[in-house]
């Protein structure tokens, strides 16, 4: 973005160029001017997104400038930095769309309050622009709105009714209903959702306006999922509209790297569009097995058909004792596609999978006092993901199994752990430390934790950290300036009368007769 700056005050343009932070707000250029007449040539030569400029000008005033931008068609955010704060000078302002009126002196945080607002109003902008040009070549007048009404049922008057009033329904009145859907675990990491959504949005209408001459989409978030709901003529052949599928799966991996899951619903009247999308997003819930397909007959696939799963997974508990975390992952990996080869993998056995494989990763765990909640805090993400897709269930089930297996083996290093609570315990003294907080280092219990400590050591977690803390304030007592008071705090006690008591039961001296004694040295 760019940004001009007009001030008749030399000093005034080099406070204000020089004290905001542009590049932060994504204003890459700046320029200055001194008069309307530099103003105006400037405004010229490139028209600035933003202009903060003063009223008061040798040859004119910021109102003149205002004015003039408008009747150029300028769109620039104006934004008046003055000491005239008069009543009439504002409603010029606001006559003029001024974006904001700051009265002088200079105040940092008020002007980069503002300019953020005047940042997020022009990406606001363009991104509404955008999308409106987009929207304009739809031939229709039927709406994104109505068409999501109808689609979830949220329309107040009858279809028909409505029906009427839009002939141009009439066009797309018979239609076949197609429901893309995307994991959001698919989503590449370099995009936002709300942007994925957008353009996965635009990407699929643009390939579905060489169907229809009205196509019609909307998108939205549900499971776990990223749903596009559009259709197509049923008129169309099943070849073309097979063609047509699969250049919308071709577009999506080559633009974004991920998998689509398309699903054709058989010819509907619109008005029963709220049906099909519940039975097309169930359907895509059932699909564990074969995320990335085209489905053009939903009625010959069987996604509910009750299988039972009669892996009980013998073999794991014993390939976890072994600490073959490799084998544990093709174990489950063979289940799943083997179910997925004979088309009996259907949401509710790939759940029976996962309850299964977590309840003996679990009970593995505990066998060595391992909380499982604590180990696999940063892997909950994965876990809720792990069964919307035999893709996203082995994700979760490599890193869960592969955490387990290396948590176990520290486990029985106990040395190590001993040493890992100690380096814990180094490093943060000063602040107040709870058993709990230590014993999630290593991922054990607090009462294993501590008991594994005072075997190893012989003192307790408590006398470990009471001794080092006053070995640590004995050292900065010795330092010149050093009251005791500030070196029981720097080394972690609140409690000034108990830091003299523990002081005295460990030196044998106050720390006031400690402090003495360094002194007569």
């Amino acid at each position: 973005m760019y940004a001009l700056i007009v001030d008749d005050d030399p000093p005034t343009l080099c406070v204000i160029k020089s004290a905001i932070r542009w590049e932060s707000f994504g204003i890459t250029k700046t320029q200055t001017a001194y008069d309307l007449k530099s103003a105006k040539q400037a405004v010229t030569q490139a028209v600035p997104d933003i202009l903060l400029c003063d009223i008061e000008l040798p040859d004119g005033t910021g109102i003149d400038l205002m004015r003039w931008m408008r009747e150029m068609g300028c769109t620039t955010r104006i934004i008046f930095i003055t000491n005239h704060s008069s009543f009439e000078y504002a409603s010029a302002a606001i006559s003029g769309r001024a974006f904001g009126y700051i009265t002088k002196p200079f105040n940092q945080k008020e002007t980069e309050a503002t300019l953020i607002k005047a940042v997020n109003d022009i990406v606001t902008h363009d991104t509404l622009v955008e999308n409106s040009q987009k929207y304009l070549n739809l031939k229709s007048t039927l709406t994104q709105d109505f068409f999501r009404k109808l689609a979830f049922n949220e329309l107040t008057s009858p279809f028909h009714s409505l029906a009427q009033d839009f002939p141009e329904l009439s066009t797309i009145y018979d239609t076949r209903p197609v429901l893309a859907a995307i994991p959001l675990s698919f989503i590449p990491t370099d995009w936002n959702e709300d942007l994925f959504r957008i353009a996965l949005g635009n990407l699929i209408s643009t390939i579905a306006a060489d169907l229809a001459q009205s196509p019609v989409f909307i998108t939205y978030a549900r499971h776990q999922n990223i749903y596009v709901l559009f259709a197509i003529p049923d008129t169309l052949s099943l070849i073309d509209a097979r063609g047509a599928l699969n250049a919308i799966s071709a577009a999506c991996r080559d633009k974004f790297n991920c998998a689509v899951t398309l699903y054709l619903h058989d010819p509907i009247s619109l008005e029963k569009l709220s049906d099909s999308r519940r039975f097309m997003q169930q359907y895509d819930r059932a699909n564990v097995a074969k995320k990335g397909d085209v489905f053009l007959n939903l009625n010959n696939h069987s996604p509910d058909a009750a299988f039972e799963c009669e892996s009980t997974f013998a073999e794991l508990k014993e390939l976890l004792n072994a600490s073959k975390a490799h084998e544990v992952i093709r174990l489950v990996d063979a289940t799943l596609k083997h179910l997925s080869m004979q088309n009996a993998l259907s949401s509710h056995v790939l759940s029976s999978i996962i309850q299964t494989y977590r309840q003996t990763l679990f009970a593995y765990l505990s066998t060595y006092d391992l909380q499982a909640g604590a180990l696999f805090t940063d892997l909950s993400e994965l876990e809720k993901a792990a069964d919307t897709s035999m893709t996203d269930c082995m994700k979760w089930v490599a890193a869960t199994a592969a955490k387990a297996v290396q948590a176990v083996k520290e486990n029985q290093q106990q040395l190590d752990i001993t040493q890992q609570i100690k380096v814990f315990i180094n490093e943060h003294y000063m602040k107040p430390l709870t058993l709990e907080d230590i014993a999630r280092v290593v991922y054990l219990s607090p009462d294993y934790a501590a008991k594994l400590f005072k075997t190893d050591t012989g003192i307790s977690v408590k006398d470990y950290i009471n001794h080092l803390r006053i070995e640590k304030a004995k050292q900065l007592l010795s330092k010149n300036g050093m009251t005791i008071s500030r070196a029981a705090m720097e080394v972690g006690f609140e409690n000034f009368p108990y830091f003299s008591t523990l002081f005295k039961q460990l030196t044998g001296d106050s720390p006031r007769g400690y402090k003495a004694k360094l002194q007569k040295q």
